[in-house]
């Protein structure tokens, strides 16, 4: 078993080297751009208070990208190394979480929650979103740890992890507050089957003072975020159209689905749902040891559930846009682990090739779809900004010593002068989001805008996966 171990830890260190590399050899993206230039010249407690509020802002990214800035350097890969630092930690508590369960489903939902696309994206930038999923199954081990053991010490780390975790994202309050109920259902549903008593006192005692502290630290970044922002960049068409939709696709490895797959998913979803509040309801009811011995699979299920009624409550209540794309990451770790906590509560049955056959073919599957789509020089929803390193250095080589007024479409504009710091290009100037004109030497647009160039110019260089051209103005 120790060998199988080291198999499954060895295969962990090659997916964080693929992280890493992909951190250093990857073009910086419009949003880190955004962030590096914005907030790196903020005060350290500026950013902690949340004082310029921007729903986009990731404190804890912020304050990593100032002091690796101020102190480390402004390589790429740098700034994104808390984030790939993340990773391993990522790792290590998934490692932690799957060991309790049988060795083929704690090998092949080891594959599945690591191999991700999504994940090898999000983790291998200087965003919040990986430090946010990170810190949030840190916190769910630790967790399950305090009902395990019931040690102090675990509590607070569970949740100082997620303090860290919110502060990367504030989408993850949403999980705080669900794995938090969670945790205390079945604590307390423990205490009850076996003393006939809650004990809510003891509860409140031992909370006081790591949700104090949380909340001090919390309080003014999340009043000025409900107070003075849109709580925007999400979906305003609904729960399956918006969420649901993408936590299925990336689950999955998947970028598109056709109609027809995405109303068959939607059903099997809904099942799913149905089945889990159908399981947990009849356990509880029935009080019998299944939900002592399966806390693991139990406590997925109520946080994943309380986390989709979170999400819909906010939603109606506070006007929270649905999470999509990249918003909607943090569910994936919840959802995929609900459904292998599934596989093993099925395996105790007497037929064991259907939960065994599922697995494997999900494994097949997962690494089949991540092999065929990775890629390790662009992300999925930065793909715009895949040459513009390269752009750059082309356009120092065909400037001929001249200084560069590049016009741009404004997507471009944080990552071009993210580069134009760091790399103290002083031959371009600072460039903006007003488009092109004719005081332009240079241009570099998306082949579908080429009809805006009413100017004289010629074809620099094309950069095909991005329909991408860099022009001269003769």
């Amino acid at each position: 078993m120790k060998g199988k171990n080291i198999l499954i830890a060895f295969y962990g260190i090659l997916v964080f080297i693929l992280v890493f590399y992909k951190s250093y050899v990857s073009s910086f993206t419009h949003d880190e751009s955004y962030s590096f230039l914005f907030y790196r010249n903020d005060a350290f407690l500026d950013l902690l208070s949340f004082k310029s509020c921007y729903t986009n802002n990731h404190i804890l990214n912020s304050i990593f990208i100032k002091f690796i800035n101020n102190y480390v350097g402004n390589e790429e890969w740098m700034l994104r190394f808390p984030n790939v630092l993340l990773f391993g930690v990522y790792l290590l508590y998934l490692f932690k979480l799957l060991k309790p369960f049988k060795w083929w489903i704690f090998a092949g939902g080891f594959v599945i929650l690591s191999t991700n696309l999504l994940f090898v994206d999000l983790f291998s930038l200087a965003r919040g979103y990986g430090l946010s999923m990170g810190f949030m199954v840190m916190g769910i081990y630790y967790g399950l740890q305090f009902l395990k053991c019931n040690k102090l010490k675990y509590l607070y780390i569970f949740h100082l992890a997620f303090l860290l975790a919110i502060l990367s994202s504030f989408t993850l309050i949403i999980v705080y507050v669900s794995a938090f109920a969670a945790m205390h259902i079945l604590l307390h549903y423990h205490t009850y089957t076996t003393t006939g008593k809650l004990k809510l006192i003891d509860s409140i005692k031992i909370n006081a003072i790591p949700l104090l502290f949380n909340v001090i630290v919390l309080y003014e970044p999340l009043r000025r975020v409900l107070t003075r922002s849109s709580l925007g960049f999400g979906g305003k068409n609904g729960f399956f159209q918006d969420t649901v939709f993408h936590l299925l696709l990336h689950s999955f490895n998947e970028k598109t689905a056709e109609s027809y797959g995405l109303i068959i998913s939607y059903v099997i979803f809904t099942l799913i749902m149905i089945a889990l509040i159908l399981l947990l309801s009849y356990h509880f009811y029935k009080k019998n040891s299944f939900i002592n011995e399966n806390k693991i699979f139990i406590f997925f299920q109520m946080t994943f559930i309380f986390t989709c009624t979170s999400i819909i409550l906010a939603h109606l209540i506070l006007g929270v846009d649905y999470p999509v794309a990249r918003f909607s990451a943090f569910l994936i770790p919840i959802f995929l682990f609900t459904l292998i906590g599934g596989i093993q509560y099925v395996s105790f049955f007497k037929n064991k090739f259907i939960p065994s056959s599922i697995m494997t073919v999900w494994v097949v599957f997962t690494i089949t779809m991540f092999v065929k789509k990775v890629t390790l020089n662009a992300t999925m929803e930065w793909r715009f900004d895949m040459h513009t390193k390269n752009m750059l250095e082309t356009l120092d080589k065909k400037r001929n010593n001249k200084q560069v007024n590049l016009g741009i479409n404004w997507l471009f504009e944080p990552t071009i002068n993210f580069y134009r710091i760091t790399k103290d290009y002083n031959w371009l100037n600072e460039v903006d989001r007003d488009g092109i004109d004719e005081n332009h030497n240079f241009y570099y647009i998306f082949e579908e805008g080429k009809e805006e160039l009413v100017y004289p110019v010629t074809e620099i260089k094309t950069f095909k996966e991005t329909n991408t051209i860099l022009y001269k103005k003769l």
